[in-house]
């Protein structure tokens, strides 16, 4: 593993810890021991290249079902956020084509990602701000038992709404940079 690598790599195992699983984001992530997550960090930024990743990866997880979630970490993909989207909608095209979305489901990060119909400073953004572009594969079979186990799943995208507006968009950027 190169520095640059490294320094990605443990700046998006901070993120986790300190956002998704420190501020509760993803109640389901303190569930899921460290040695079930597997990181790549993937330099290119070229579709075909991607998809090639994203495959290389679904046959990692299918092969060994003890890994529970994998991370992709994109450090060079593009910082508009709408390229990376585009990127991640041909992701699940490409995942459905290959007859895996009853298998896994995909989830996209990135450091300028904003919602539908929100505007690009609104603290709730970073529910999904992460310091690189990433895409997570995650198992439909263990979001079918997390979902199942929640006493109630449809609050918690309001819960984290609420949380991160009770700070402003500068807070949250200085928190989310420093964990590169």
């Amino acid at each position: 593993m190169s520095n640059d690598d490294k320094v990605i790599l443990d700046a998006t195992k901070s993120w986790i810890a300190r956002f998704v699983i420190g501020l509760d984001i993803c109640p389901f992530a303190k569930h899921v021991p460290s040695t079930k997550i597997r990181y790549t960090i993937f330099g290119k930024d070229e579709l075909l290249q991607i998809l090639e990743n994203i495959q290389m990866e679904f046959q990692y997880l299918l092969s060994h079902k003890s890994i529970e979630t994998s991370l992709i970490v994109y450090p060079e993909a593009s910082q508009d956020f709408n390229l990376f989207l585009d990127t991640y909608y041909a992701c699940e095209q490409f995942m459905e084509d290959l007859g895996l979305d009853e298998e896994f489901q995909l989830v996209v990060f990135h450091p300028h990602f904003v919602f539908d119909e929100s505007k690009a400073d609104d603290p709730a953004n970073f529910s999904n701000r992460s310091p690189y572009p990433m895409i997570h594969i995650l198992r439909v079979a263990s979001v079918s038992k997390a979902v199942a186990s929640h006493p109630d799943i449809a609050s918690i995208p309001e819960s984290n709404m609420e949380k991160l507006r009770m700070r402003s968009y500068a807070y949250w950027e200085k928190f989310r940079m420093d964990s590169k």
